[in-house]
């Protein structure tokens, strides 16, 4: 049996248990991760040398090794911004990845390594504290940088110290890495980009970065996109496919014509090229017809600018004008009567799906529990890359296992986050940064949302019933923004 070593981004559901509930269900591929007891909490790093001990422990069985820099370095994603290492610290940890390649030839070594953010607000819950008074100014700061090359701010100046000597710290490591892929120490390496934009630090990183990776002639075992959180997904997804030698073939159809030309909330580059780095990624391929695709992508999109889930109901007219749901549904449904497999990425909106193509589906009998794939959440690159996830690791698992998870997908991103997180917040007057003692309740108040929701829309739809007691939600991280929600499924479904 063929055996992967797997390290999350960090200890987020999104990172770590959502990918492994289908990739665990793999009956010729043995996933090994670390305990959830090893990886960072939020801003507690994890022990790195631990971690790094783990995987080293099981690295000359292991025919893939995936590496996010981010949690082996600095001890997971949010520890990734706030951190004080050293050159000595950089050292240390590329002796290691050279160790490992010496302990494990055999094996392929997948490394990721995001470019840091800049997000475009105050608020410190994922960055240092002096990002609550001053982000929007330090964003600002850096695209008037990046535009004209010189600056005044009132931001103090040990901040700008203390941000930027973190981001050249940060680029530092992604050249670094850049070498060790020279040297095939790494195989394949991915260089996401979280919150990126047109202009600013992200941009003036990218300037650096990819003349590196030409002048290397890295271009094909380096790639730079849009994205996150989505990215131990794919190279999952990635060794999958290396491991069954196999070369998924997926073909786009599109909500709108517009859809491929539109640049995403949170991101610096059109959907239709994101697409093509995304399934580079996975090691999948793209073809210009239906007959040929392993797997029909029904990629719902914007078609001007991206608005949040929350705003939906007061949704661009273009969004009705510019973009034919009907027959977009009505061509997902040919497509899953002729037996054909149907993932449907749906990026219309940001941070949650979108209700009316929901309802829609469920309209139509049989469609919905024949889908192999649904996300819907936070960002484009998000839910893109774990659709092509979930399709290339949930082509090789049982339908059972398929169907909760998607009933899962459904429950999380659309009635949760396109609905419940902003509904319970105003109604309960929460803090969305802070549950504090109000956990259990909020908990129970979304799992009864969500089995209502789910009754109301989808239930009808051919999807299994569903009840309180078979599904779970917690707060990984305190706070409203995101959820764990599992799903158990008592009954054999059969389609």
């Amino acid at each position: 049996m063929a055996q992967i070593m797997f390290l999350p981004l960090d200890e987020r559901p999104c990172n770590y248990a959502y990918p492994l509930r289908i990739a665990q269900q793999m009956a010729d591929i043995k996933i090994i991760a670390p305990p959830a007891d090893m990886l960072s909490h939020q801003k507690t790093p994890a022990d790195t040398q631990a971690l790094r001990q783990f995987v080293y422990d099981h690295t000359w069985r292991s025919d893939v090794l995936i590496l996010p820099t981010e949690m082996l370095l600095y001890g997971g994603l949010l520890p990734s911004r706030r951190h004080h290492l050293t050159a000595a610290d950089l050292s240390g940890y590329l002796h290691y990845l050279r160790a490992v390649h010496a302990a494990a030839p055999q094996a392929q070594i997948y490394v990721s390594s995001l470019i840091m953010r800049t997000p475009q607000y105050n608020s410190s819950d994922e960055e240092p504290d002096y990002y609550a008074e001053w982000g929007k100014k330090i964003f600002d700061y850096g695209v008037q940088l990046d535009k004209t090359g010189q600056t005044t701010t009132e931001i103090p100046a040990d901040i700008i110290q203390d941000y930027t000597t973190r981001r050249q710290f940060n680029r530092e490591v992604i050249l670094a890495l850049l070498q060790l892929v020279h040297e095939r120490v790494i195989d394949f390496m991915v260089i996401p980009q979280d919150d990126s934009h047109l202009y600013g630090f992200t941009a003036m990183d990218q300037r650096v970065i990819y003349p590196q990776i030409n002048q290397l002639r890295l271009n094909n075992r380096v790639l730079v996109y849009p994205g996150a959180d989505e990215s131990g997904y794919e190279l999952l997804a990635r060794a999958v496919n290396h491991l069954h030698h196999q070369t998924p073939k997926f073909y786009p159809l599109y909500s709108s014509i517009h859809g491929p030309l539109v640049i995403p909330a949170y991101e610096d580059r059109s959907i239709g090229e994101s697409l093509k780095s995304h399934i580079l990624v996975t090691g999948s391929t793209l073809v210009g017809t239906p007959r040929e695709a392993d797997v029909i992508l029904a990629y719902n999109t914007p078609v001007k600018t991206q608005q949040e889930a929350a705003d939906q109901d007061h949704a661009d007219i273009s969004m009705a004008r510019e973009r034919n749901l009907p027959y977009f549904v009505d061509t997902i449904r040919r497509f899953v009567n002729e037996g054909r497999k149907v993932s449907i990425a749906d990026s219309a909106f940001a941070n949650g799906g979108d209700r009316q193509l929901l309802t829609m589906l469920a309209d139509r009998p049989k469609l919905l529990p024949h889908l192999l794939s649904y996300r819907a959440w936070n960002t484009n690159c998000n839910t893109l890359g774990s659709v092509l996830s979930e399709s290339v690791i949930g082509r090789e698992i049982p339908n059972q296992p398929r169907l909760a998870n998607l009933v899962a997908t459904l429950s999380d991103d659309v009635f949760y986050q396109a609905s419940i997180r902003a509904e319970l917040t105003q109604t309960h007057q929460l803090s969305a940064s802070d549950l504090g003692k109000h956990q259990n309740m909020v908990a129970q108040a979304a799992r009864e949302r969500i089995v209502t929701l789910y009754r109301q829309t989808v239930q009808r739809s051919g999807l299994p019933p569903l009840k309180k007691a078979q599904v779970s939600v917690t707060f990984p991280w305190q706070r409203m923004f995101e959820i764990n929600c599992t799903v158990q499924l008592k009954e054999e479904t059969k389609l």
